[in-house]
């Protein structure tokens, strides 16, 4: 208990020095597998991963999107303490933000109004967008990577098509209900694009994009499980802190016999 007390003691910590003290952090963090293939990420990799996101900085997008999907957009986040989300996979380390424009989000997908509709999956989803900034006349690599969940209410069944049921209200759904609301159908992807261009015009080089089977996961609210960078980063100063403080009570008091 007192070292979860200490951890979130420098958590507060750290958003207050960045001056995000009032932010409500949201945590998912999970293992899993690849269980849809890319060309270079075979069925069965490990991955481990997480996506830390801020309530109040989530705002909504506006009218939902087809009538049914209702969306929070943390555009250009800055004073970050850790990353939106981060993929480990195949002894590589992933991300997002990554370059210039970056972004996070949370949609609910509210496919029963109030009937299920056999052509939605009523789904909730969070994930982190990064890519290069595009101008008409911009010459260079651009990249994009995105990490996302997808939590989707549905049974699967033999056949076509799947048991879809109702589990919240779009309209008032608000980004913190993805912390309490259950877990039914919940898998993951990740996506990276690279193309060359040439005054705004681009050709495509190679992507990267495969889905994941969540095995085990961890959400909640505070401070995630695993100190964040910027968190070690106090601990460390802390330490460094401590041991000058006992080097100078010894030289005071002279030799320790």
């Amino acid at each position: 208990m007192k070292k979860n007390l200490a951890r979130a003691a420098i958590a507060a910590l750290a958003f207050g020095t960045a001056g995000l003290a009032h932010a409500v952090p949201i945590y998912f963090e999970f293992t899993g597998s690849v269980s849809q293939p890319s060309a270079t990420v075979g069925v069965g990799t490990a991955v481990s991963g997480g996506i830390n996101l801020e309530t109040d900085r989530l705002l909504s997008a506006g009218p939902p999107a087809s009538g049914i999907q209702y969306s929070f957009i943390d555009w250009q986040p800055t004073g970050l303490t850790g990353p939106l989300a981060y993929l480990d996979f195949a002894g590589a380390h992933h991300e997002v933000p990554a370059y210039s424009s970056n972004y996070a989000m949370v949609s609910f997908v509210d496919g029963c109004q109030p009937l299920c509709n056999t052509q939605w999956a009523e789904d909730f989803n969070l994930g982190a967008y990064t890519d290069d900034a595009w101008s008409e006349d911009f010459t260079g690599q651009m990249r994009s990577r995105s990490i996302s969940l997808f939590n989707i209410y549905q049974n699967q069944l033999p056949g076509f098509p799947s048991e879809g049921y109702d589990a919240f209200v779009g309209a008032t759904a608000t980004p913190l209900d993805i912390i309490s609301l259950p877990l039914a159908y919940l898998n993951g992807t990740y996506f990276e694009s690279i193309s060359e261009c040439v005054n705004g015009e681009c050709s495509w080089v190679r992507d990267d994009y495969f889905v994941f089977s969540v095995d085990t996961l961890t959400r909640g609210v505070g401070p995630t499980s695993v100190p964040e960078p910027g968190t070690l980063g106090l601990m460390a100063t802390a330490m460094l802190l401590g041991a000058a403080m006992r080097r100078r009570a010894q030289s005071s008091s002279g030799p320790v016999r």
